[in-house]
């Protein structure tokens, strides 16, 4: 089966199990929770541009350290233009488009800048799984089971070398497979560079790259927190927070695409545990759906501009 038909599979075991949840859900209160929707959740669309400004901040941050000076407003322009075409293709490249466009517009080693987004990746999973850990623990605690229960790290989750080694590897094969084919052959030499810009990370370098990934999920939280309450979930920041992360385990189960349907499922079952009713957790759900499209939307211009300046080889 190919990458195409394999997402759009995905994309329609989404579309199914949204409609699923909403012919389950009573419309009429549905309705009147969407009614709570005012102005103000419109104009707080452009905290997407600090979250994502954030993350650009801790890529540059990383790249300078490897000897790669790039300014903050190209940093911000190849994210952007990264997180559109991760959001929207079948074989998610915007990893490759980041490293790409930083070999075609600052002639950066393949292997420096595969290493760059797989140091985002990493610290991004790192924190977000460990906060979904916690997340997991708590909802365990209001009623999915007993807590020693939830102790239980899944195996995928195992912080063993051999399992760092294999995922890393693994991740930087799947990135330079969707290089362009006039790059192949420098395979060997980028991976070799890959490892150096890896082992040369510092422990100070690390920190500060987590504390601005927790800041960056965080800023997202507070976002999503804020559009929780204007519709009127009776939930804390931190309970979200919990929920949100928690999510991101939900999101790993390749039936659907970026977590459609299954993240509106997953909240829909757990934020009742929380005190929310099953319609208010739907159309936090959709509200959080739409908020994804709206990202892409404002994403895709910064994709538009930078088109020729990082070549477009790597998004057909």
């Amino acid at each position: 089966m190919s990458t195409r038909q394999t997402w759009f599979l995905k994309l329609t075991c989404g579309i199914a199990l949204l409609g699923l949840l909403f012919s389950w859900i009573d419309r009429q209160a549905l309705g009147n929770v969407l009614g709570e929707l005012n102005g103000w959740v419109f104009l707080s669309l452009p905290i997407f541009y600090v979250h994502t400004a954030v993350k650009a901040v801790r890529w540059r941050l990383w790249l300078q350290r490897q000897g790669v000076a790039l300014p903050f407003l190209q940093a911000n322009r190849l994210y952007l233009s990264g997180t559109f075409l991760g959001l929207i293709s079948p074989g998610r490249v915007g990893e490759v488009y980041r490293a790409w466009g930083l070999h075609r517009e600052k002639g950066v080693n393949l292997g420096v800048g595969i290493a760059s987004v797989l140091v985002d990746r990493l610290a991004d999973l790192f924190l977000l799984l460990s906060m979904g850990c916690f997340g997991f623990l708590y909802l365990f605690q209001q009623g999915y089971g007993q807590l020693a229960t939830a102790m239980t790290l899944p195996p995928f989750l195992s912080p063993s070398r051999a399992t760092i080694r294999r995922f890393v590897k693994g991740q930087f094969t799947r990135i330079m497979a969707r290089m362009p084919a006039n790059v192949a052959h420098e395979l060997p030499n980028a991976y070799r560079h890959f490892l150096q810009s890896l082992r040369g990370m510092s422990s100070s370098l690390l920190a500060k790259i987590l504390l601005l990934t927790l800041l960056s999920i965080l800023i997202y939280c507070a976002h999503l927190y804020f559009i929780a309450s204007v519709l009127g979930l009776p939930v804390t920041f931190l309970e979200l927070v919990g929920v949100l992360c928690a999510a991101t385990f939900i999101n790993m189960i390749p039936i659907s695409i970026n977590g459609i349907g299954t993240r509106d499922a997953f909240l829909v079952a757990t934020l009742p545990l929380l005190g929310v009713g099953h319609a208010e957790a739907f159309g936090f759900a959709l509200v959080f759906l739409l908020l994804f499209l709206a990202n892409t939307l404002m994403a895709f211009p910064f994709w538009l501009y930078g088109r020729r300046e990082a070549g477009t080889a790597p998004t057909q």
